[in-house]
């Protein structure tokens, strides 16, 4: 696969491949509420809707991703780092009641670089706000093996390793594998097969 590999998300084949490989309970609900999600946001265009699908995507993530490190905590922590409380309402919303690899989920938000080294976390996602700190907050994230998740504009090729995007009003997905490798985090080649696979710092 090319770095400039594209590979559109279509709700179709999305909801095809996954039932015919993974047919839990719990996963055929979830799948249903993205494809349920997806196809609001594509008819309304609303923000709202665009940020519960992204919400719902940290867990289908973790489903295609190995984290090396060896965790004993019962708990799934996920950190918005920055000013995106769009994100952070958002997330608390789709995991109040759920869990994440079986574990139930703590949402947490921090502001800055100096906060986040005081704690450690298995998603962290980067608001938009935190460009100019992006490279410590990367640096510190590949050392704790922490999955970096964003939404903003070049932060999949700056590194971060899943970039949320917008193509013909879906929510679509790069993934930068070499920083993932270099936090010792695994990506399924599933997972890349329906991501823009990128290539960066």
């Amino acid at each position: 696969m090319t770095p400039s590999t594209k590979h559109k998300f279509n709700l179709p084949i999305f909801r095809n491949f996954f039932l015919r490989n993974f047919l839990s309970k719990s996963f055929l609900i979830i799948t249903a509420i993205i494809i349920y999600c997806c196809s609001i946001f594509s008819s309304s265009h609303s923000q709202a809707d665009e940020n519960i699908v992204k919400a719902v995507f940290f867990e289908r993530f973790s489903r295609f991703i190995e984290w090396k490190k060896v965790s004993n905590n019962d708990e799934f922590k996920i950190i918005i780092i920055g000013s995106d409380i769009r994100m952070l309402n958002h997330l608390k919303k789709v995991y109040g009641n759920h869990t994440i690899k079986d574990k139930s989920v703590v949402i947490q938000h921090i502001e800055n670089v100096s906060d986040l080294k005081k704690t450690d976390c298995d998603i962290l996602f980067i608001s938009e706000n935190m460009s100019k700190n992006l490279d410590q907050i990367i640096e510190y994230s590949s050392q704790k093996s922490i999955l970096t998740i964003a939404d903003s504009k070049n932060f999949a090729k700056r590194g971060v390793m899943i970039n949320f995007f917008l193509k013909d009003s879906s929510v679509q997905f790069k993934i930068n594998q070499e920083a993932a490798k270099k936090a010792n985090i695994f990506i399924s080649y599933h997972l890349l097969k329906m991501a823009e696979v990128v290539e960066g710092s």
